[in-house]
């Protein structure tokens, strides 16, 4: 979360994309909606064994910052997302 709050979200391939991603990404839920449902689906699966505790980000971006929108529920950018723009929102563990 330091990291993340100094550094911002940079665009990266993680764990859980390495098989599906070709290019450094940054990967946004559409809404809180979307995660919690992700959560409580595919993505909590993946981190049933993590000792850590899951928190969530919000993310408010300016007009200026370009988003694709890959499906439904999910944006990525290919930039990095400045920490001025990212809040701790909720702490999910």
């Amino acid at each position: 979360m330091e990291s993340i709050l100094t550094n911002g979200l940079i665009p990266q391939i993680g764990e859980r994309s390495k098989e599906m991603e070709i290019e450094p990404l940054v990967c946004l839920f559409t809404s809180y909606e979307d995660c919690e449902n992700a959560l409580c689906n595919w993505l909590g699966e993946s981190f049933d064994e993590l000792e850590e505790e899951l928190i969530t980000l919000k993310v408010v971006l300016p007009n200026t910052v370009r988003l694709e929108q890959t499906t439904e529920w999910e944006y990525v950018s290919k930039q990095t997302i400045d920490p001025c723009f990212i809040s701790f929102f909720k702490n999910e563990g």
